[in-house]
């Protein structure tokens, strides 16, 4: 005979019946009330590309275009990829003491 998981009978019933209870209490009573997002999707720009970046203490770099292992502070110098994929594995070539990751560069508006 399989093992059986949770609680027995009636005992079972009750509990899930006062977690309902508890559930619809706690929608009905939050400052906010019940969260509904349908239809109400606002626009978010998408990023145009993506570059591999590093902090440092002033602010970034950017890994430059057309070098394997070359830094620049200007963005629009940067090597752009079309996806995060893309720059996320370039970053994950690079040796790991640089910490590089990929940044999605919004479009200008």
């Amino acid at each position: 005979m399989a093992p059986r998981f949770g609680v027995p009978g009636e005992v079972g019933k009750v509990n899930l019946r006062l977690t309902m209870r508890l559930a619809r209490h706690l929608l009905r009573n939050t400052s906010d009330g019940p969260k509904r997002h349908v239809g109400r999707m606002e626009a978010v720009p998408m990023a145009s590309s993506v570059v591999v970046a590093r902090s440092k203490p002033d602010g970034l770099e950017y890994l430059a275009q057309g070098a394997r292992i070359a830094w620049t502070e200007a963005s629009d110098l940067a090597q752009h990829f079309e996806t995060v994929r893309e720059a996320t594995r370039a970053a994950m070539r690079l040796p790991s003491r640089m910490r590089a990751f990929a940044l999605p560069v919004q479009p200008d508006a």
